[in-house]
C-alpha cells in the first residue's frame, strides 16, 4: 500500500528521484509478496491485494508514480497464475479516497473528496478480497465512494495481412482501433489464441498451455 509520487513531466527528475518512486511504489510492494508468498504457500492458503492507481491509465504529470502502479498490475496478472495451485489469490484495486494527498488539492475538490470518498468505502472490498470466500483471482477493480467495478483489458478483431505494410496499416487504422465489439483479454494465453484464427497452432495443446 506504499505510495508516493513526482509532480512534472518526463524529464523533471533525476535517475535517482525517479528510481526512489519506482521503488516504493512496485519494488517495495513486490518484496513483501516474495516474503509472505512462502507462509501462504506452506499453509496453503494466501490472499494478497495489490494497490495501484488509476494513473496507470495516464493523466499527466505522473511518469515516474504510473509506471511504478502499473508494475503492479502485471505482477499481479502473473502470479495469480502461480498462486491458484497454493490457494493464493492475488488481486489488486484502483481506489479512490480521501487522504493526506487530496487534502492538498484545490478546495473544492478536496472537498469533494471528503464528503463522498471515506476510506472505509475502499476498505470494504480490500476486506471482501481477503475473504475465504474468494473464489477468483488476477482480477482488477475500481474502487471509491461506494462504486466498485471490474477493470480489464480489452482488444478487437482488427486486421490480418501476412504481408502487412505500414501502408496497409494506414489504410485499416480505423477498424484497428475501433472498440465497438471489444473481446476481454484476461492473459497472455487467453492472447495468443487470439491469433490462431490467422496462425493456427499445430504443436499440440499440452506443448503451448
Amino acid at each position: 500500500n506504499a505510495g508516493g509520487a513526482l509532480i512534472g513531466e518526463p524529464d523533471a527528475y533525476d535517475d535517482d528521484e525517479i528510481e526512489g518512486v519506482v521503488r516504493t511504489n512496485f519494488i517495495g510492494p513486490y518484496m513483501l509478496l516474495r516474503r509472505v508468498w512462502p507462509l501462504m504457500r506452506a499453509q496453503r492458503f494466501g490472499r494478497i491485494v495489490n494497490v495501484m492507481s488509476s494513473a496507470v491509465l495516464g493523466a499527466g504529470q505522473l511518469a515516474p508514480y504510473a509506471a511504478g502502479k502499473a508494475g503492479l498490475l502485471g505482477l499481479t496478472h502473473d502470479v495469480a497464475f502461480d498462486g491458484r495451485p497454493h490457494n493464493i489469490l492475488v488481486n489488486g484495486i484502483f481506489p479512490t479516497g480521501a487522504s493526506r494527498l487530496t487534502d492538498g488539492s484545490q478546495a473544492d475538490l478536496a472537498q469533494w473528496y471528503r464528503t463522498h470518498f471515506q476510506p472505509e468505502k475502499v476498505s470494504a472490498l480490500v476486506a471482501y478480497l481477503c475473504s475465504e470466500r474468494l473464489e477468483f483471482s488476477g482480477e482488477i477493480f475500481n474502487v471509491g465512494g461506494g462504486r466498485v467495478a471490474r477493470l480489464a483489458i480489452f482488444d478487437n478483431d482488427g486486421m490480418f495481412d501476412p504481408a502487412i505494410t505500414p501502408e496497409g496499416i494506414a489504410a485499416n487504422i480505423s477498424a484497428i482501433r475501433d472498440l465497438s465489439r471489444p473481446t476481454m483479454i484476461p492473459t497472455l494465453w487467453t492472447q495468443t489464441e487470439r491469433y490462431f484464427a490467422h496462425l493456427p497452432w499445430s504443436g499440440g495443446q499440452a506443448s503451448l498451455f
